[in-house]
């Protein structure tokens, strides 16, 4: 079993988990991250967000 990669990021003054394996619909300039507390994610552009955590579970 491979292990789990978890990002954690920092947009505005929210945080939550960058998703590397879904591709924004907005092109390569943008990510898409699953703000804490959020049931759906949102597609932000990635120059507004901040690598706070890299875990390897």
């Amino acid at each position: 079993m491979s292990p789990s990669l978890t990002i954690r990021v920092r947009h505005q003054n929210r945080t939550g988990c960058l998703l590397v394996d879904r591709l924004a619909s907005q092109g390569s300039r943008h990510a898409v991250l699953l703000v804490d507390g959020a049931e759906e994610a949102e597609e932000v552009p990635a120059s507004t967000i901040t690598i706070e955590e890299i875990m390897f579970a």
